[in-house]
């Protein structure tokens, strides 16, 4: 559903003058020396976001709905409802008579209209085969990408890296420079493309961002290799089946990945119902000395969206979701044996303290760390260049297919 002309419907809570509008003076011959005062928002305003927020939490309320602790954007009710939230926009989920209960609520007292059932959000296009899977993609916005930097017509690669790596230690060294804005409006484009349903580019799109203060010709071809490989993948798609209860959590790091800074990799997927709900490929803040310090740095980052999201979904009465202790597969011991014992030696003493915030969710019993092999951790996507048939491979067991070669397959 989508409100009309939301920001026009809050109260103000300050004075607010605005000089006449064109056309509408009054006063005549003195008409510069008259103002008006405003009694609702208009958009432009700073504080009107804020209105409108205040003003539909207000209407919520009233409706017999809670705001979620955990997401300020979700809202929820006794009756198995729950409202997304994004600025006018509302995704509602919950069975079709209170769903049809609701948009009579909130139309007696909002003008909305209502947009049926959803396929289109926020560039996701997302569709329901069965009552049973649902598939999310950004096929449109890969298209419209492409388009936007043309390469419509560049031939698709297998993997979104180029392995040949540079002799320096400086990796932009005897590159020349190119267009900033050009570059930063690429990775832009790719990153909100890497948060949405393509968690395969997430580390690649990672290490294009930090070159977005002075990009190179090295840079911008990375990028275009990137581009090449959406080419070839533009209809990947995201599915997810309520058939499949299970959560898996994965964390993995990739030690001293830069060669600038010695800094480390992170990255980590969580799954629910078949495929990735959360995912991270980032640059860690400190350097790791070792390993082990590396992975266990990934380990807290891990843990912390874990309870989030654990959090999150035992508010929404989803307990059957959430198990306990909650199982995190990492594939080095070491980690996980600083993680279960409090021991102090020359080799870890000198981790920062809040990285043992694992420590207290281990002895309490909220996660438990189980190793395995690094060949089938599926967070090794998020964290190093891998070639094409593992990337397929390992995007595969995210959750992400091919919408053509799923189709003709007869699989959705």
């Amino acid at each position: 559903m989508d409100f009309v002309a939301a920001y026009l419907n809050s109260s103000i809570d300050v004075p607010i003058f605005m000089e006449q509008p064109a056309g509408f003076e009054q006063g005549g011959s003195d008409a510069k020396m008259f103002v008006c005062k405003l009694n609702k928002s208009l958009y432009g305003l700073k504080q009107s976001g804020r209105n409108w927020n205040n003003h539909f939490h207000e209407k919520m309320m009233k409706l017999g709905f809670l705001r979620c602790k955990n997401d300020p954007c979700i809202y929820y009710r006794d009756d198995d409802l729950v409202i997304g939230v994004y600025v006018d926009d509302l995704l509602i989920i919950g069975k079709k008579e209170r769903i049809q209960e609701f948009k009579e609520e909130i139309q007696e007292v909002m003008r909305v209209k209502d947009l049926g059932k959803v396929s289109k959000l926020l560039s996701l296009n997302i569709r329901q085969e069965n009552e049973n899977e649902l598939f999310v993609n950004q096929s449109e916005y890969v298209i419209h990408v492409l388009n936007e930097f043309q390469m419509t017509d560049c031939k698709g690669v297998s993997s979104p890296y180029n392995f040949i790596k540079p002799n320096s230690n400086q990796p932009n060294e005897g590159s020349k420079p190119v267009d900033s804005y050009l570059y930063r409006k690429a990775t832009c484009c790719l990153l909100f493309l890497a948060n949405g349903t393509r968690p395969d580019i997430a580390n690649v799109v990672c290490k294009l961002c930090q070159k977005c203060i002075a990009p190179t010709e090295r840079d911008w071809k990375a990028l275009k290799r990137l581009f090449r490989y959406l080419q070839r993948t533009r209809n990947y798609e995201l599915r997810y089946s309520k058939l499949d209860t299970n959560v898996s959590i994965f964390s993995d790091a990739d030690w001293a990945n830069d060669l600038s800074d010695a800094k480390s990799i992170t990255g980590y997927a969580i799954m629910l119902a078949g495929g990735v709900v959360s995912w991270r490929s980032r640059k860690q803040h400190c350097v790791a000395t070792s390993t082990a310090h590396a992975e266990y740095i990934a380990m807290y980052e891990t843990c912390t969206e874990t309870v989030w999201l654990n959090n999150l979904l035992l508010e929404l009465g989803q307990e059957n979701l959430v198990s306990k202790p909650t199982v995190v597969h990492v594939d080095n011991r070491s980690a996980i044996a600083i993680s279960q014992n409090y021991v102090l030696s020359d080799k870890s003493k000198q981790f920062s303290v809040k990285f043992h915030y694992v420590r207290e969710l281990v002895t309490g019993g909220d996660i438990e760390f189980k190793y395995v092999e690094t060949c089938l951790n599926i967070a090794d996507l998020l964290t190093k260049p891998l070639p094409g048939p593992r990337t397929k491979m390992l995007a595969e067991k995210l959750g992400i297919m091919d919408h053509n070669i799923c189709t003709s397959e007869g699989r959705c």
